[in-house]
């Protein structure tokens, strides 16, 4: 283990997560070394073996942990290596889960208390914790607010480009419907870019929406793109757009 090593370990994060590549840029530029390993690209059951693995055989002396099924199950490996495993908790998990449409009613109670105490062994199993909100943070916890790094904004002007921006993953609890709805509203000459990971079904939703309300045309889906192509898009665009839901995860963050 080298002690100025910091690895950055996840299973559902891609490597140009927002939010991981700014943990990159400054641990970096605190002197750092950092390793950034993601295996979003697998299957569940296989990302979860690849990024035990790589927490195991890794160099670094701190772990940091992005996702919930790693809090327990990587912070022991962690600390069975004598490395010093770090949560990265960037929502309240149980409620999230209330917001998860393939989850049966019946079973909400059950995820969300399950949920909970999974959050909370792994706190007292891990190193430290931090947290992107302060609702989410409890005593000693460091708080690294999930807020984008102004020095990657193109600080040009806006130049008069009449587009509408999204940027994240397209769910309907994230307004997908809404921001098509919105664009209806609006004259021929305004666009609708939406950036970010879709399912099928979703997509499918958006498409016979966008239909329906005739504007198929102005309605542009790029998929996931990378940290520095999303800031591009957005420095000339009009307005970006989050018309997240009512539901509780979103409702108190």
């Amino acid at each position: 283990m080298i002690d100025n090593v910091v690895a950055i370990v996840s299973t559902a994060h891609w490597q140009g997560d927002p939010r991981l590549n700014r943990h990159v840029s400054y641990l970096q530029a605190a002197g750092y070394q950092v390793t950034l390993s993601t295996h979003s690209d697998k299957p569940r059951g296989a990302a979860l073996l690849g990024a035990l693995s790589g927490i195991w055989r890794g160099d670094g002396r701190r772990v940091i942990l992005p996702d919930p099924d790693l809090f327990v199950l990587g912070s022991l490996v962690a600390r069975l290596r004598r490395k010093l495993p770090i949560l990265d908790i960037h929502e309240d998990y149980a409620k999230a889960a209330m917001a998860r449409p393939w989850i049966p009613d019946y079973l909400r109670p059950i995820v969300r208390a399950l949920a909970s105490l999974n959050t909370v062994i792994a706190r007292a199993v891990a190193w430290r914790t931090m947290t992107a909100a302060p609702e989410l943070s409890t005593e000693g916890d460091f708080l690294v607010l999930n807020l984008p790094d102004p020095a990657s904004v193109d600080p040009s002007p806006y130049e008069g480009d009449r587009r509408l921006l999204y940027i994240g993953d397209l769910t309907l609890a994230r307004g997908a419907v809404e921001m098509i709805e919105v664009l209806s509203h609006l004259d021929e000459t305004f666009e609708l870019v939406l950036v970010g990971p879709t399912d099928v079904e979703v997509g499918k939703t958006i498409s016979e929406i966008a239909a329906k309300l005739g504007v198929s045309g102005r309605v542009i889906t790029t998929g996931r793109l990378s940290h520095s192509e999303a800031w591009t898009t957005a420095s000339g665009s009009l307005v970006g757009l989050s018309l997240l839901t009512d539901v509780p995860a979103y409702r108190e963050a």
